[in-house]
C-alpha cells in the first residue's frame, strides 16, 4: 500500500481502485483456499488492508465517515465473503473433479479411518481427539 500511495498520489479514484485490486487485493487473496485464517484477529488485519485502501481511494480519512458505504460504493466485497466463496467454489471443484484432486484423497489425508467428514457437525465425543486439534486449523470441507 505504501508504494501505491506514494506513486499515485493526486491519481484519479478508478486508477487507485483498479491498482489495489490488481496489486494488493490479489497478494492478499493469493491461496487463501489452503491458508484461510482462523482467528479472528488474523482476519481482522486482513480487512484493516481493504479498509485503510477505500480510505485511501476516496481520500476520506474523517472519523465520521463510515468504511463500510466506501466499500459498496466502490464496489469491494469483504474479504471474508469473497474467501468463502472461493472455498465453496473449491469443494465444488473437486467434488465434480475439475482439479487434480478427489474426494478420496482429501479424505486419506483428513482421517484415515473415519473418511471424508465435516469436523464441525462431528460433536467433539466422536471425533479422534489426536487428530481434531490439528486438522481444526487446516484446510478441509469447512464451507461455513
Amino acid at each position: 500500500m505504501g508504494f501505491l500511495r506514494r506513486n499515485l498520489r493526486g491519481s484519479p479514484r478508478p486508477l487507485k481502485q483498479t491498482s489495489f485490486v490488481t496489486l494488493v487485493r490479489s497478494l492478499v487473496e493469493y491461496s487463501s483456499v489452503a491458508w484461510d485464517p482462523y482467528l479472528g484477529k488474523d482476519r481482522d488485519t486482513l480487512e484493516r488492508i481493504q479498509r485503510r485502501a477505500a480510505r485511501w481511494i476516496n481520500q476520506d480519512y474523517a472519523t465520521t465517515s463510515s468504511v463500510t458505504e466506501m466499500l459498496g460504493a466502490l464496489g469491494l466485497e469483504m474479504l471474508a465473503v469473497r474467501r468463502r466463496s472461493t472455498r465453496i467454489t473449491m469443494m465444488y471443484k473437486i467434488l465434480h473433479g475439475y482439479v487434480g484432486l478427489t474426494p478420496k484423497e482429501i479424505a486419506s489425508f483428513i482421517h484415515p479411518h473415519q473418511g471424508f467428514i465435516f469436523l464441525e457437525a462431528v460433536p467433539a465425543s466422536h471425533q479422534d481427539r489426536r487428530i481434531a486439534p490439528l486438522l481444526h486449523h487446516t484446510y478441509h470441507p469447512r464451507v461455513e
